[in-house]
């Protein structure tokens, strides 16, 4: 017998929410600091998740302050 085989999936509509932020500028972007760049993009994105999505290391930033 194989693990799974009789489960089903059910999918629900679910309300959802989109936010659209605004554009990033990466015409000054250099080579060198490609990682703070994207750190400065990742916390963006994690700054607009709700808490229940947010990365862990955000919340506990969050926290902290």
């Amino acid at each position: 017998s194989s693990a799974g085989r009789n489960s089903t999936v059910r999918v629900r509509p679910v309300p959802l929410t989109v936010k659209v932020l605004p554009p990033i500028r990466t015409d000054g972007w250099e080579e060198g600091r490609i990682s703070e760049c994207l750190e400065m993009v990742r916390s963006l994105f994690a700054d607009n998740l709700p808490d229940s999505q947010k990365p862990l290391d955000a919340l506990a930033a969050r926290k902290a302050d």
